[in-house]
């Protein structure tokens, strides 16, 4: 075993000389055969060896009982081990979440603290990838699930990612490497216990070089994706424009390039990973798009994604103020009589409560040019309202509904810096339509009083 160890560090250069390597150390079988192999190898490679344990204080006295064991045997063997005791049943409460997710986040954050440039040696090993590939396949995962375990990630090392947990029992018995046994490990309502003590035997039966052979498919998998990450990463720059990236240059793309591409992008610009069905809708929204309509798809409670103008773009939730700031419409001293005006603002994820009626306007507020203002009609004003597929002089537009002269002063204009974007009883600009990519509506009710 000893060799496999030392081909797997060098062959992922897992470390170099001068590393300070801190062995993640349980007691259990794999951390202590872990520890043995590197206190034998750390003279030949030149780096410093110190441990790291936590008690997870979930075993009461058997938890308490394997903190002393593996400090006594640091000490017997002059290896530095840093200790942390943590209520993760406790912490588990607070995020809300389950005893393993919390356990990984506690340990993973004590890891952390050593620093980016130390190595942190964990005991993950082959037959550890085998169940994880297997959980993930039940999971639906993807090509990168389906990986499993990689060797390295960031400052993290997996020397035992190669030898089997039959492996490093036979080095156990062998060396004599003493070891503590978990019994949680022997509970089948954990889903990999599950997986170790049922599903793996019967594999086994089926071909009893399962776990070899799954070495080789697992390695073909981190090695393809690998490739395809890289491609699509390479694809995606070529496509970032100043306000997204731009949806020629991904619409033709071959699907396993593209579904990583726009995994990325999410990833990059909200920091948070896409589930399956965003990522195909997002995916549907950019092999569907046209210049004349785009797609809005809701991330989360506070981002989105648009297809627009050509471009796939990500936006952040307008909170009341900045929309009050973005689209506030200012009143001038015009007398409108009986019909009043009541300008607002209405975010895409409110629209449920929208009632699309004959006396409110709905615009694109992203569309508008400059603060909007109410006012009456002036000289020139010219509107092409939406779906009429003309420009027209508003003063026409009011002879042909048979709006009197004297009665015009009584209509409201609502414009922007271009001119009018909704003329009372006539309808919206066609320039300002609200359509399904619109992330907030401008909104014009009429109060009767």
């Amino acid at each position: 075993m000893k060799r496999e160890v030392l081909a797997t560090i060098r062959k992922y250069n897992m470390i170099s000389p001068g590393d300070t390597v801190v062995v993640g150390l349980s007691g259990g079988s794999d951390s202590m055969a872990l520890i043995t192999v590197l206190i034998e190898i750390r003279n030949d490679l030149d780096f410093d060896l110190k441990a790291a344990h936590v008690n997870h204080c979930l075993r009461g006295k058997d938890a308490d009982s394997d903190e002393k064991f593996v400090t006594a045997w640091c000490k017997s063997k002059g290896i530095d081990i840093s200790v942390l005791k943590a209520d993760v049943s406790a912490i588990a409460k607070e995020m809300s979440c389950g005893l393993e997710e919390a356990g990984r986040k506690v340990r993973y954050d004590f890891f952390g603290s050593f620093g980016p440039d130390v190595r942190i040696a964990t005991a993950h090993n082959l037959s550890d990838r085998c169940e994880t590939m297997l959980f993930n396949i039940a999971r639906g995962s993807s090509l990168k699930g389906l990986g499993s375990i990689p060797p390295v990630r960031g400052n993290i090392i997996r020397p035992l990612i190669n030898c089997s947990k039959g492996d490093i029992l036979a080095f156990c018995a062998e060396n004599n490497v003493p070891f503590v046994t978990d019994k949680t490990n022997f509970d089948t309502d954990y889903t990999r216990n599950r997986i170790r003590l049922n599903i793996i035997p019967e594999l086994k039966i089926v071909n009893s070089a399962f776990e070899k052979n799954a070495r080789g498919c697992l390695e073909d998998i981190l090695s393809d994706e690998a490739y395809l990450s890289d491609t699509a990463k390479s694809k995606l720059n070529e496509s970032t424009i100043e306000n997204g990236y731009d949806i020629k240059k991904l619409v033709n793309l071959p699907m396993p390039i593209k579904r990583r591409c726009v995994e990325a992008a999410v990833s990059e610009k909200t920091g948070e990973k896409a589930n399956r069905k965003i990522l195909f809708d997002l995916i549907d929204a950019i092999d569907s798009y046209s210049s004349q309509g785009g797609r809005l798809i809701q991330l989360s409670n506070s981002r989105f994604a648009r297809t627009r103008a050509g471009i796939l773009e990500f936006l952040q939730y307008i909170c009341d103020s900045e929309a009050d700031d973005i689209c506030k419409a200012s009143d001038s001293e015009c007398d409108f009589e009986l019909i009043k005006p009541e300008i607002g603002c209405v975010k895409k994820n409110e629209t449920n409560n929208l009632q699309f009626t004959s006396v409110t306007y709905f615009c694109d507020s992203d569309k508008i040019k400059g603060n909007p203002v109410i006012r009456n009609i002036q000289p020139g004003d010219c509107i092409k309202i939406a779906g009429r597929g003309v420009t027209k002089q508003v003063r026409r537009l009011f002879n042909e509904m048979g709006v009197a002269p004297e009665e015009r002063k009584k209509r409201y204009i609502i414009a922007d810096d271009l001119g009018p974007i909704i003329v009372q009883g006539c309808g919206v600009a066609e320039r300002v339509k609200a359509d399904k990519t619109t992330f907030t509506y401008f909104t014009v009710k009429e109060l009767r009083g």
